[in-house]
């Protein structure tokens, strides 16, 4: 995983477990491999990013936001996942992760 290759073939990387076993300090070290090899990354929680695309759907900014976020390299998602989220925020994460290649803008956190 540390050779970026998954990165460079869109590969997906989903990692699970129990709360507490350093879910998110993997992600973050994979996020910093990736950055010290020129990857633009950021990193959301869900319910952020979905709280994001909702005001986005809202106001307009909806293709723009989604855009942007489809340009950046490597998205990670930590955090609360559908369970926690309502029907309207389902729908939109949906829509965010049908795209094959969704990834995420250029922001670093």
């Amino acid at each position: 995983m540390l050779t970026g290759r998954r990165i460079k073939d869109k590969r997906n990387l989903m990692i699970t477990g129990p709360s507490g076993v350093g879910k998110t300090l993997l992600a973050c070290a994979l996020a910093q491999a990736a950055c010290r090899d020129g990857v633009t990354v950021l990193y959301k929680r869900m319910s952020c990013l979905v709280d994001e695309l909702e005001r986005a759907h809202g106001d307009g900014r909806f293709r723009r936001v989604f855009k942007t976020l489809t340009k950046t390299r490597l998205l990670i998602l930590g955090g609360s996942g559908p369970d926690r989220l309502n029907a309207r925020r389902v729908q939109l994460q949906g829509q965010s992760m049908r795209k094959p290649k969704f990834r995420t803008c250029g922001e670093r956190t």
